[in-house]
């Protein structure tokens, strides 16, 4: 698994390769990346979509039960891979979405084999426990990046879910949601999209992009 650092560089490899800014597209971990690519390097950075994305205060808030559980997931589903089962299992997992994504069964059964695609190999079932070590790891490192400076003057969008988790750790998500929003409402010619999701997606104190 690469470290942060590495990851960050291909990111940037990436953004120098495509000719100029780029509009970074993140979920999780990844939106966390697209922010910190952002803070290193902003004159590649267009604009920030971003959707739930990883926050270290949040992560660093979690309790030790929560992080045992999420070891103890990354090694089932490691063994489940090992011994062919993990492609159903996912399939078993996504199979309620692809049902409220549409009701033809051929669109549903291509949507399970893309998220079973997405588990074939043994280094994509080990994410689980690799980006759990890797983000751990990171997470004073992270913080230090986001006190040297601010996210550029660049058009943002925050999506987040507003369902699932335990009602205090979905209260302290959402909040944490609402304040990167919050926070990237700069000076200049910075906008911002905030965007809070359940079933429908509701906009709540947004500027529209213009």
């Amino acid at each position: 698994m690469h470290g942060q650092q590495s990851e960050l560089g291909d990111l940037a490899a990436l953004m120098q390769h495509a000719g100029g800014p780029s509009v970074l597209v993140g979920h999780s971990w990844g939106a966390l990346l697209a922010q910190l690519a952002a803070l290193r390097q902003p004159d590649l950075v267009a604009g920030l979509v971003l959707v739930d994305p990883a926050d270290e205060v949040y992560w660093a808030g979690l309790s030790a039960e929560h992080f045992r559980y999420i070891e103890d997931f990354g090694a089932t589903i490691l063994a489940q891979h090992g011994d062919g089962s993990l492609a159903e299992t996912v399939r078993d997992t996504f199979r309620p979405y692809a049902t409220l994504l549409t009701g033809d069964p051929r669109l549903q059964s291509l949507i399970l084999d893309a998220y079973a695609s997405c588990y074939a190999k043994q280094s994509q079932a080990g994410m689980v426990q690799a980006e759990y070590r890797l983000f751990t790891g990171a997470v004073q490192e992270i913080s230090r990046s986001r006190s040297a400076a601010g996210l550029p003057d660049v058009p943002v969008v925050v999506f987040s879910a507003t369902t699932g988790e335990l009602p205090e750790q979905r209260r302290r998500w959402t909040a944490i949601q609402a304040a990167l929003a919050a926070s990237a409402q700069l000076s200049g010619t910075n906008e911002t999209i905030a965007v809070i999701c359940s079933r429908k997606l509701v906009a709540a104190k947004a500027h529209l992009l213009v």
